[in-house]
């Protein structure tokens, strides 16, 4: 609850600031050219009405600094505060006015305003700070560069104002207001961001505005160099547009949605990816804390990757707010893929959490690609799965990564899906079969038997730690991020945490942690033996997925051994399968003494077939069925490491 508070605190400070430096010049810019403003859009009939609107500039300064203090009494479930508030101005404000009103007229009025603003201000922010439990040190912080950047237009467009003859001339006022305006513009925000620049560049509003100024340029030049931006001579495009919804960041750890996408991106298809608008109430987390203002976009891997900002973020608890940040985060998509122009549009959804958005993508095939058992996971609830069946009965395309999958779809889906197993980059593997081997497994002796992938509760490290004892020779290398906290309350969890101290207490069980995808071929061709140790336990997620990590075992030609999975069984010829702890010496002994299950050349024939190419193909055949799609010929692929891949999710 403290951490909560703490966060709304800082989420209300960083909005206040931004309201501040935007809103505080300018009722001040308009208290000073008043005069100017009347001429040039009103005449000089409304001369009298000058000094109303210079007192209305003053109560503008007060809203400025006012805290729109009513979404934090939301958040903390006490909106009777509000209620109070506004109850409390109009006791105030309506002796003021009659007051006002009687002795001075509009301008009495205007004072009546200001007046009682600025009490209700000084009163709102008494309670907000007694509410957050929080003193005023921050809110002082936030306002200095605004007021430092106001009085330092005020002192440069006095003087100004004053030496500047008066004029009679409708050009000539229009002359001196713009002069003003600009003049006033420049030196209010020099002297902030300077101020900002000289501060060491804090997180702030400054840096906020900059992001915004930085994510709208980005958005030109995306448009101008993929041709976005439409000629409107111009018919539909050639080709179709895919948005893809998926969990994890586009980053150097890649799953079966980062595939996909490429290989999409690689046909000339314009593909957006995106991980969602995010959510307020995630500020606690250290995502949160990266993350910009109002979001940017990156290309890379024939796809456009927009990571939200925090500006947009999803408010659940406040619809109103959701709702607008839902149609506001699926308006950015369609116009990053351009979809007002393209032949079709397809939205490509990884989990059914991302089923609120596709209400607000409008006439579209709705892709549902189950690539793990997400019913069978940590966190499925009542809602999820209110989600997940309305987005199997929407979906025009049901794909699963295997039959265990399909089967845990509800609402018919287990019927409709078809199976896209997941595939490698194989010619990539085979090609740097002949790579030095990275420095940190150099060190590490003959025979290494390997894991690449998440460690969490589906890596019987128990088991691991017992042939590591038995076999002291063995050195068992593991590769990829150790998740200790996510799955505290999930059966397993007391097993995993122990097999994973009794790991680290063995010199021949060695973490190299998580990898770029780009290097893990090194790695897993300078194995001896290659393994899928998931834990044989009943009603796991993991007893139902398809290893992403099958096929590029297979393609790198070293022996597999892995658990007794249900998609395992087809590839006997090729993997060994173990299931007691004497089986897997068994196993691991054939394989490091006598090459293994199946041949090099057989292994690798087994990948070909089933290579990320071929997916894509039977991808796209589906899709034809749906709707009838062009097709590009496929670019030859590139020899590089940077299109390799390898997950290190759940589905690894």
């Amino acid at each position: 609850m403290a951490a909560d508070r703490r966060a709304l605190h800082k989420s209300f400070v960083d909005a206040y600031g931004l309201m501040v430096l935007i809103g505080l010049p300018i009722p001040i810019l308009l208290a000073l050219t008043a005069p100017l403003l009347i001429q040039v859009f009103l005449g000089d009939q409304w001369r009298s009405a000058v000094p109303v609107i210079e007192v209305l500039a003053l109560y503008g300064i007060v809203q400025a600094l006012g805290s729109s203090s009513h979404l934090v009494y939301l958040a903390v479930n006490r909106p009777n505060i509000t209620a109070w508030l506004s109850g409390l101005y109009f006791i105030l404000l309506l002796p003021l006015l009659v007051t006002g009103v009687t002795l001075a007229g509009p301008v009495g009025a205007a004072w009546a305003l200001t007046i009682t603003s600025l009490i209700v201000l000084v009163v709102d922010f008494a309670v907000v700070f007694k509410v957050l439990e929080v003193g005023p040190q921050r809110i002082f912080s936030a306002l200095a560069r605004p007021v430092a950047g106001s009085l330092t237009m005020l002192a440069g467009l006095i003087p100004l104002r004053l030496l500047v003859p008066a004029t009679e001339s409708w050009i000539g006022s229009v002359i001196q207001l713009t002069t003003l305006a600009a003049s006033g513009s420049i030196l209010y925000l020099g002297a902030v961001f300077a101020l900002w620049h000289l501060g060491g560049r804090p997180e702030s509003a400054e840096r906020q505005i900059l992001s915004v100024l930085q994510e709208a340029w980005q958005r030109v030049v995306v448009k101008v160099n993929r041709g976005v931006i439409p000629n409107l001579s111009q018919g539909p495009s050639a080709v179709p547009s895919v948005i893809v919804f998926g969990l994890n960041e586009w980053n150097d750890t890649w799953h079966t949605r980062q595939y996909i996408g490429s290989q999409l991106g690689k046909r000339g298809w314009p593909v957006v990816y995106t991980t969602g608008a995010g959510d307020w109430w995630d500020r606690g987390a250290a995502a949160w804390r990266v993350k910009r203002w109002n979001g940017c976009v990156e290309e890379r891997d024939h796809v456009q990757f927009y990571r939200p900002g925090k500006f947009a973020a999803r408010w659940r608890k406040v619809k109103a707010w959701d709702q607008w940040a839902l149609r506001r985060h699926a308006r950015k998509l369609m116009e990053l893929a351009g979809w007002s122009t393209a032949s079709h549009r397809i939205a490509y959804v990884f989990h059914p959490t991302f089923w609120p958005y596709i209400e607000h993508l409008g006439d579209c095939t709705v892709v549902y690609h189950a690539d793990d058992a997400f019913s069978l996971m940590p966190g499925w609830d009542g809602k999820s799965q209110a989600m997940e069946d309305k987005l199997v009965a929407r979906a025009d395309l049901l794909l699963a990564t295997s039959q265990g999958v399909a089967r845990q779809l509800s609402n018919g889906g287990a019927q409709r899906a078809r199976s896209l197993p997941n595939g490698a980059l194989v010619e990539l593997y085979m090609d740097l079969a002949q790579c030095p081997c990275p420095l940190d497994l150099s060190s590490i002796p003959h025979p290494r038997i390997g894991y690449i992938g998440s460690i969490n509760i589906k890596v019987d490290l128990l088991l691991v730690a017992e042939i590591a004892r038995r076999r002291p020779d063995w050195h068992w290398v593991i590769i990829g991020p150790v998740i200790r906290d996510q799955f505290e309350s999930f059966p397993g969890n007391t097993e995993f945490q122990a097999g994973l101290a009794a790991c680290c207490q063995l010199d021949n069980v060695h973490f190299l942690g998580a990898k770029p995808y780009y290097v893990l071929p090194s790695y897993t061709t300078h194995m001896d033996v290659n393994t899928m140790c998931y834990r044989n336990v009943s009603g796991g997620w993991w007893t139902a997925i398809y290893p992403l990590k099958l096929h590029e075992y297979l393609a790198a030609g070293k022996p597999v051994v892995g658990t007794n999975l249900e998609v395992l069984q087809e590839f006997r010829s090729v993997v060994a399968i173990a299931e007691t702890a004497e089986d897997w010496l068994r196993a691991l002994g054939e394989a490091v003494n006598a090459g293994g299950t199946g041949t090099k050349p057989e292994r690798q024939t087994v990948a070909l077939q089933n290579s990320w190419d071929s997916r894509v193909e039977d991808l796209v055949g589906w899709l034809e069925n749906v709707a009838p799609i062009p097709r590009m010929k496929l670019p030859a692929a590139s020899c590089g490491v940077s299109h390799l891949g390898q997950s290190s999710g759940s589905a690894s």
